[in-house]
């Protein structure tokens, strides 16, 4: 089975296949098919995209 592990921001970041069953709240089951949502906001049953930050380019 396929999960997609969420962190407190619910943001995905790994996407695993799994040797079996896992019942979670952090554990996102994922069809086989589905593109990969690391990097992406779980919300509301729905993978969203996340606005990286822009890093401060100023010295």
């Amino acid at each position: 089975m396929r999960y997609a592990q969420i962190d407190e921001n619910n943001i995905c970041f790994a996407d695993s296949f799994l040797s079996g069953e896992v019942t979670a709240a952090d554990m996102i089951p994922l069809s086989e098919q589905a593109p990969s949502p690391l990097g992406k906001r779980y919300h509301n049953g729905v993978w969203e995209e996340v606005e990286k930050e822009k890093a401060d380019t100023e010295l």
